[in-house]
């Protein structure tokens, strides 16, 4: 399931899965009223991330946000108290 992202002219912007990308329609509606815009973002490769288990590595897409909330939990676990 395809994560798209549009973005209004008001500045409102928002996130939508959609069964497939061909499925996503190419606006919008937004709060305001008017047409959000589907929006293309950094290439995917900037948020894959390799696990490698000693049998077999995979590469696994994972949101921008799910990596900040590791890197946050990351840095207090290992933190000096």
């Amino acid at each position: 399931m395809p994560l798209i992202n549009y973005v209004c002219s008001c500045g409102e912007g928002y996130k939508k899965y959609f069964k497939t990308a061909k499925t996503a329609p190419p606006t919008i509606d937004c709060k305001c009223g008017l047409k959000a815009k589907k929006s293309f973002g950094a290439t995917s490769s900037a948020h894959l991330t390799i696990i490698d288990n000693g049998l077999m590595a995979k590469k696994l897409e994972i949101d921008i946000n799910i990596m900040e909330i590791n890197d946050v939990r990351a840095r207090t676990d290992f933190s000096e108290d």
